[in-house]
């Protein structure tokens, strides 16, 4: 609003300059209450500061100009982009002239070019990097200060200089087998199971069970069930139009029921025709048109898209008939919601 008042001030008082030829610049500033420089370069032909291209812009009018409009039609159509999203818009439109220059030329950008007082030489960076992602793998992610008391151990054995305080930020930078995360915690039982000397026991015990009893892959199947909601949309910081009052809003799908899927694989990869279960009474003629769903796979409903033990029933009998045709009766065995089978026919009761 203010800059809309100033601008309005510096067209009267160009006018009153031309239309009195004794009237001083000064004098006209003072009278309209306008900077004497501002009024003197506006004079001269000199636009404003907020009219003027930036030196370094990287985007035509005409570039930005599309961005703007595309931001625009997403918006009305209830999908805000991103920050992320407009920046990847604007990268495909900008390539540095000089960059591309230098590129074709054969020079290294300034990522992969040495530093010239660099603290570490390649090979002792990557007995640091390798160090980090072992472990890493063992889950215990180190801090940058831990990385940082790396470096300044190889720096003092070879009698050098310690490393700066940015130095391990700027080392993730370099690699890009490394980012910055917030780690979150875990409990110290199921951090276990995800030791390979805890498992292997388990396994072991896996394969003397195969061998005991003669089991081929083709008989080994694990299956797991999982549930989802359909529809649900979370939040996220996006562009939206300036002229929008208050928080934006997207348009969320109105399909927001509850599904259950139950999945099987064999120890050979193939997979068993998956069995879906959805929230209701009567199947729907356009679920079985226009290949919304693959012929093999199987639906059944329910009041809330749970599994029940009538469900749990059908779905013995969906494996038996997809896996009879290759296999010999075998005992099944269970173990809770995960399940590792070792089947050669399941009986079903009729």
């Amino acid at each position: 609003m203010e800059y809309s008042l100033q601008e309005s001030r510096l067209i009267l008082a160009i006018e009153a300059l031309k239309k009195d030829t004794k009237l001083s610049v000064r004098r006209a500033a003072n009278i309209y209450n306008i900077p004497e420089t501002t009024l003197r370069h506006r004079r001269d032909g000199k636009k404003s500061r907020r009219d003027m291209s930036a030196n370094l812009r990287k985007l035509t009018d005409l570039e930005e100009s599309v961005i703007l409009r595309r931001v625009l039609d997403l918006n009305s159509q209830g999908f805000q982009p991103q920050l992320s999203d407009i920046q990847e818009m604007a990268d495909r439109l900008c390539i540095d002239k000089t960059t591309l220059c230098h590129q074709r030329n054969g020079k290294k950008s300034r990522r992969d070019m040495s530093a010239n007082l660099r603290k570490l030489t390649d090979l002792e960076e990557s007995v640091i990097l390798r160090r980090v992602l072992d472990l890493d793998s063992r889950g215990f992610q180190p801090r940058l200060s831990d990385i940082q008391e790396m470096a300044d151990r190889l720096c003092i054995d070879r009698h050098a200089s310690r490393v700066g305080l940015q130095w391990a930020d700027r080392f993730v930078q370099r690699h890009p087998k490394l980012t910055i995360a917030f780690r979150r915690r875990i409990d110290y039982q199921r951090a276990k199971c995800k030791d390979p000397e805890v498992v292997q026991a388990w396994f072991t015990l896996v394969q003397n069970m195969i061998a005991k009893y003669s089991i081929q892959e083709v008989d080994i199947y694990n299956f797991d069930e999982t549930g989802f909601l359909m529809g649900m949309l979370s939040s996220a910081k996006v562009v939206t139009s300036s002229e929008r009052r208050g928080k934006p809003r997207t348009k969320q799908p109105g399909n927001r029921k509850w599904v259950t899927v139950i999945q099987g694989v064999c120890a050979t990869g193939w997979a068993v025709p998956s069995y879906v279960v959805v929230k209701g009474k009567y199947h729907l003629l356009p679920w079985y048109q226009n290949g919304q769903f693959p012929k093999d796979w199987r639906i059944h409903t329910s009041k809330n898209g749970w599994t029940t033990n009538e469900i749990g029933l059908d779905w013995i009998k969906h494996f038996n008939q997809h896996t009879k045709a290759f296999t010999t009766p075998l005992t099944l065995r269970t173990t809770a919601k995960r399940t590792t089978l070792f089947v050669q026919r399941v009986f079903i009761a009729s």
